[in-house]
């Protein structure tokens, strides 16, 4: 055995002693930093490294896309609509609200129309890390591994990404990592981004947008699956770049009869790949830009957590210390909230109660058996990852538990709290979501309402200073001249 297995075996030995020993540390006790110190190497913590913010024309390209609501079908939702900055890349509901809301950020139901997606939008912090490999709370788009190890046994210099995906083996060639290729989806997602066949875009909006029909919708009638998101993703293409247009669609000169917006995007598109004609541009560019920008944007940087581990001792309080001891030790929390990221990236079932319809049911979300279709699947979901969690509530896949506290309580006594009926008497569970809780939390924690309190104080450490990043990540307008998907709610 190499030394520092033994310094790490000891260190946990020691750690897991003085934590058994140690009464419930209040408010206002100091913690032993060696204590504490120790425990955290036992568990692997080191600080996160992510990649410098850097502007670059791919950024900005991305950028753009990603607040522009032109990418969706009636011109009214954008990616940031449900990933809003200013509620932690999440947006404050338990059910995003697709098309036929109303207003661009925190999006309601309008008049009885609209459609609420089957879970809550997850936070979209540090999805580009090298440590996440899925995405969506039951992971249906994932890094696949078998298929990359079996390309480089064949070919050593193969630097392909492989991918599991709805799409299977249609994913486009050429899309960059996890952001990317989850990019692709909710543009075609009918009750997302794209809406349907015979809408229209609201009379409201600038000239360029008004009371135009839905061809993004209209090109994907009579297909479905891949076939169905590729016409989607082909007329996307069409709408931003315009790259082939028929003899009719040119001005008498022949030359391309372009709009104000749409000669912008190919400036962009032309700056962020300038060894791509633009009459090659497809949707892998659009998502690797789309991608790109997340990576950069969303990626946490200087948190008071990563400072105590950089040697810091004040970078927390005593609070926070005791909260760690709790998430290290006794709460079992780094059992699943494990990593730079904290999170396994597997799957739990919580025997979380539900609200909404679920996915691809009318009764319950099955979780990650609607990908696996293995039973022992059933009711779980993927684990997510803390950092800024504080910054964005509310909870699970459901968005059912409104409060942080409200969410570690559940972890705390699941098979109690879960079966507790909501108070609008919706369907919340069942003896098969009984069984399938994780035998981590099966028999409850028994925390305290200090260690809860040590708690949530200590993943307030975990909140990055996005406020100093805000200005270059949130543009004050958008290519098209739509309304910013961005900061503020819009009636």
């Amino acid at each position: 055995m190499r030394d520092w297995d033994l310094k790490s075996r000891a260190a946990a030995f020691a750690a897991l002693l003085i934590l058994l020993l140690m009464p419930s540390v209040s408010l206002s006790q100091s913690v032993d930093d060696r204590i504490l110190r120790a425990l955290l190497g036992s568990h692997g913590q080191t600080p996160l490294e992510s990649p410098p913010f850097v502007i670059d024309a791919k950024y900005t390209l991305g950028q753009a896309l990603f607040f522009d609501p032109v990418l969706s079908g009636a011109r009214e939702v954008a990616c940031a609509t449900c990933h809003l900055p200013i509620r932690g890349t999440s947006n404050a509901q338990p059910l995003a609200v697709g098309v036929d809301g109303q207003r661009l950020g925190e999006r309601r139901l309008a008049g009885g129309r609209g459609n609420q997606t089957p879970r809550n939008a997850p936070d979209v912090w540090n999805r580009g890390h090298s440590a996440v490999t899925n995405m969506f709370w039951d992971g249906r788009i994932a890094v696949d591994d078998d298929a990359m190890r079996e390309a480089r046994y064949y070919d050593r210099d193969d630097t392909t990404i492989y991918f599991e995906s709805p799409m299977g083996d249609r994913i486009p060639d050429g899309i960059e990592n996890l952001l990317a290729a989850q990019a692709l989806f909710p543009i075609a997602g009918v009750d997302e981004m794209l809406g349907r066949p015979g809408d229209y875009s609201d009379s409201d909006l600038p000239d360029d947008h008004a009371h135009l029909p839905n061809e993004l919708a209209l090109a994907a009638v009579g297909a479905s699956g891949p076939v169905q998101q590729k016409r989607v993703h082909e007329a996307m293409i069409r709408r931003l770049i315009a790259p082939r247009l028929s003899q009719s669609e040119r001005d008498q000169d022949g030359e391309l009869e372009l709009k104000k917006w749409q000669k912008e995007y190919r400036s962009l598109a032309s700056a962020a790949y300038p060894d791509i004609p633009l009459d090659r541009l497809s949707i892998v560019e659009l998502v690797n830009a789309i991608g790109h920008f997340q990576q950069i944007a969303f990626a946490t940087r200087h948190t008071p957590w990563d400072e105590y581990l950089l040697g810091s001792n004040q970078a927390i309080s005593n609070s926070a210390k005791a909260g760690a001891l709790v998430f290290f030790g006794k709460g079992k929390c780094a059992a699943c909230h494990s990593g730079p990221l904290f999170s396994d990236f597997e799957f739990h079932s919580l025997a979380v109660r539900q609200i909404g319809p679920g996915k691809n049911i009318s009764s319950d979300d099955l979780g990650r058996f609607h990908v696996t279709e293995d039973t022992r699947d059933l009711y779980k979901f993927r684990t997510p990852p803390l950092r800024n969690v504080t910054l964005s509530a509310p909870y699970f896949h459901d968005g059912v538990a409104a409060t942080l506290r409200t969410a570690i309580r559940h972890h705390n006594d699941p098979l109690n709290l879960a079966g507790a009926e909501d108070p609008e008497g919706t369907h919340s569970w069942n003896l098969g979501k009984s069984s399938s809780v994780s035998y981590i939390l099966a028999a409850g924690l028994k925390l305290t309402e200090i260690e809860i309190d040590n708690l949530i104080i200590f993943l307030k450490t975990l909140e990055d200073n996005l406020a100093d990043r805000m200005p270059d990540i949130v543009p004050t307008r958008v290519p098209s001249g739509l309304p910013v998907a961005a900061l503020y709610n819009r009636e």
